[in-house]
């Protein structure tokens, strides 16, 4: 998107220098540019009429056509008055050919300029369009799609559009989880960004990453990360778990104990009592970080009765507790 805006902004700064050349104002170029972008470098070139300038042969500086004299190094476009052999009175300039030779050579090496940068940007927009092909089939069927249909207009191809993106959102999401299973975090990690650079609204995608970034130890990205699931599916209580570990691990205690109040307010989607006991060891933990020994005998005990064996452990090693 970055690339398709650069090439934007550059097609109106060279429409504006066109226009300006052309003898128009630079923001009559400028403003056709903001609408219709490359489209507008064309207009000028081809459709355009030259309004009023010319080419000085000596110093090649624009002036207007009217000018006898050149405004930059003072070069005189001298005339005389012939008979035509109609009779009619027809003004010639002395240097009339020369400027006209001159005036096709410098007009031939233009239009090769201009070529060059109209194919220059056409060749970037193409392939910034393949480079973010699937952003931009996802803009259509999400957003220009959906809003038509809103409307009661229906388009050809969403269903088919859709599933280009569902099969490459796939491909890169079961790449992803390979990677993680074979404790590959930083490939797992772009094709999950992959994935969601196409889909940004796949939940699992930013899950999975947010755990390869927590394992990778760069917390901040792995709340982000679960910060996304969260507002995409508030009442997921693992994700409240995995945000409260790595509040826990960058030592915000107070965040975590409320991620983990969250978790088990929520435990019917914690998918197994595994999970819930280990919740309960975190929040004892964070507990005891924050010296609140009461609250932590309570959440360690707990998660023992659960079957946690690091639960078990620290009872014994903070309490001396046999459980």
């Amino acid at each position: 998107m970055e690339l398709i805006l650069l090439l934007w902004l550059s097609t109106i700064f060279v429409s504006g220098w066109l226009a300006n050349k052309k003898g128009y104002s630079a923001f009559e170029g400028v403003l056709w540019a903001i609408f219709i972008g490359p489209l507008e470098i064309l207009v000028i070139l081809f459709i355009w009429k030259d309004k009023g300038s010319k080419k000085c042969p000596q110093c090649a500086e624009m002036i207007k056509k009217e000018a006898k004299v050149c405004r930059f190094c003072g070069y005189k476009f001298e005339s005389v008055q012939i008979q035509s052999e109609t009779g009619d009175i027809k003004t010639v300039g002395i240097n009339n050919k020369k400027y006209q030779e001159d005036k096709k050579n410098i007009s031939n090496k233009l239009n090769k300029k201009y070529v060059a940068i109209f194919i220059l940007l056409l060749m970037g927009v193409f392939i910034s369009g393949y480079y973010y092909r699937y952003k931009i089939i996802y803009f259509v069927v999400d957003k220009v799609y959906d809003k038509l249909s809103y409307i009661g207009i229906e388009l050809p191809y969403k269903i088919q559009l859709g599933d280009i993106l569902v099969n490459k959102v796939k491909e890169y999401y079961s790449l992803g989880r390979l990677n993680q299973d074979n404790k590959k975090h930083d490939e797992a990690i772009e094709n999950y960004t992959k994935a969601i650079q196409i889909y940004p609204k796949f939940i699992e995608a930013y899950d999975f990453r947010g755990l390869s970034y927590y394992i990778k130890g760069k917390y901040d990205n792995a709340i982000k990360d679960f910060n996304k699931v969260i507002e995409y599916s508030p009442n997921n209580g693992m994700c409240y778990m995995e945000r409260g570990a790595a509040y826990y691990l960058k030592g915000l205690s107070d965040e975590a104990i409320k991620d983990f109040n969250k978790a088990i307010e929520l435990s019917q989607t914690l998918k197994n009592n595994d999970n819930l006991a280990y919740v309960y060891y975190l929040r004892g933990c964070a507990n005891e970080k924050k010296r609140l020994t009461f609250e932590a005998k309570r959440d360690l005990k707990t998660s023992a009765d659960l079957g946690s064996s690091d639960a078990k452990r620290d009872l014994k090693m903070l309490y001396n507790i046999d459980y």
